[in-house]
């Protein structure tokens, strides 16, 4: 009997201290008014609802709670807005409030403790930053002084492909353009090559990639509390890897620069044109400034440029019938019903132009198509066809190429964009009639006004 009536009295004390518990929280969540929010399990709080694409999740519950949502990412709450009108109300009417980035343990680690612009929150040192970026490091004026740093890579770029051409060597286009950026970022920040040789691009692109990877990749001690000081997915050791041989790179360059700048004030007064290492180093020295940076500071600022480490690709297929939004259903439309959207769908405009759908492009699924399509993989566009026509392709790239090059050397101003459409129209015109449509500037603009 005892028992039973000390079982009951836990059970009233549980019944009791859940319903103050709710009150408490209720009263709470009223008296600070917060947006409209879907129901939130214990710890993980609303990321079940964002699988599995999260900005289609998102879209959803916009559309049944309305513009402004209140979410917990686990443990971290935030807010989603979800209209143009919600948007101008973070971004302008309360933007310092929504200043500062969300802070994470890789960014935290990985730049000193936020000590960087990009990360630090919104305060006197991000404001001082942003004052020394826009006046000194990235200002007119030291633009101006390094355009020979971007026209020497520029030119020494062209060149490689230029030889490569005359070579007839195959080219990794996107490597080497890649490789173009970053050259032009390191010598414009640190004066020096950071990826002259093979082995020194892949350890560059290799420590930028992992920078990537671990600023970007969720990490569960973010967002779930109860994890906070636990290393469940190892981040932690691919932290310290990371850092460590950031920091010994940075160390070094930073040692090679002060070197230097030394033996400069000795024999010129230390005049001439400063990277933006020199000008973080003039700052980090001058006892006057308004802030001084640390070392931790500069080598963050570092981290935080612009490297680049190559691109994905992103497939989208939209057909007039409807929109395929995930690969499952791309696969229905192209091949498990291929034939029942082959055909494209056809316009007054494409049927007049196209001589009554007579092309290729947008004849109907049948045998005329299949006649075509035949004849353009087997004769057209087959192998024998285009090694016969690979002298003209790399005849007119020698063309462009040399064009370029000329152009950079005098140091005249060059519409990369018009060029490369002149190097097609080039190309695919002598290729199929044997002769160059866009010769000169009036042809080159009749065909692009034609087409």
């Amino acid at each position: 009997m005892a028992d039973t009536q000390g079982y009951i009295m836990l059970f009233l004390i549980w019944l009791i201290s859940t319903f103050l518990v709710r009150a408490i929280f209720s009263k709470i969540r009223n008296t600070v008014h917060l947006p409209p929010s879907p129901m939130a399990l214990p710890i993980i709080g609303h990321l079940h609802l964002l699988a599995p694409i999260p900005h289609q999740a998102l879209y959803k519950l916009a559309n049944r709670y309305g513009p402004l949502i209140h979410l917990y990412l686990g443990s971290v709450p935030c807010l989603v807005a979800s209209s143009p009108e919600m948007a101008e109300e973070f971004l302008k009417t309360h933007e310092i409030s929504f200043a500062s980035r969300p802070q994470s343990t890789a960014v935290n680690y990985l730049t000193y403790g936020s000590a960087d612009f990009s990360f630090a929150p919104y305060g006197p040192y991000w404001k001082f930053m942003k004052k020394v970026c826009m006046s000194e490091l990235l200002g007119g004026r030291t633009l101006d002084q390094l355009f020979p740093v971007r026209r020497e890579e520029l030119q020494r770029f062209l060149r490689l492909m230029l030889q490569k051409s005359d070579a007839s060597e195959a080219v990794d286009l996107d490597g080497e353009l890649i490789r173009l950026t970053n050259n032009v970022i390191s010598r414009m920040t640190m004066s020096q090559i950071c990826s002259g040789t093979e082995d020194e691009a892949g350890e560059v692109r290799k420590l930028v990639q992992d920078v990537a990877e671990l600023t970007g990749k969720f990490n569960l001690s973010d967002f779930i509390g109860i994890c906070r000081s636990l290393d469940l997915q190892g981040f932690g050791k691919r932290l310290k890897e990371v850092h460590e041989r950031f920091d010994s790179m940075m160390e070094r360059i930073m040692k090679e620069h002060e070197e230097v700048r030394r033996k400069k004030e000795v024999s010129d007064g230390g005049d001439g044109v400063k990277d933006l290492l020199d000008i973080l180093l003039d700052i980090s020295e001058d006892k006057n400034s308004e802030m001084r940076l640390t070392r931790e500071n500069i080598k963050a600022f570092i981290l935080c440029f612009d490297w680049k480490v190559g691109d994905g690709k992103n497939i989208t297929v939209d057909m007039e019938e409807g929109t395929a939004s995930s690969p499952e259903m791309a696969e229905e439309f192209l091949k498990t019903h291929e034939i029942s959207f082959a055909s494209r769908p056809q316009s007054i405009a494409i049927n007049y132009l196209a001589y009554g759908s007579a092309g290729f492009a947008f004849a109907p699924y049948g045998p005329y198509l299949k006649f075509i399509k035949k004849l353009c993989m087997s004769e057209l566009l087959g192998g024998r066809t285009l090694d016969q026509l690979f002298l003209v392709r790399r005849e007119e790239i020698q063309r462009f190429l040399r064009s370029m090059l000329q152009k950079s050397d005098a140091g005249e101003a060059v519409d990369v964009n018009r060029e490369l459409i002149r190097l097609t129209n080039n190309v695919i015109s002598r290729m199929a009639m044997s002769q160059i449509c866009s010769e000169t500037e009036d042809e080159a603009g009749e065909v692009r006004k034609l087409v």
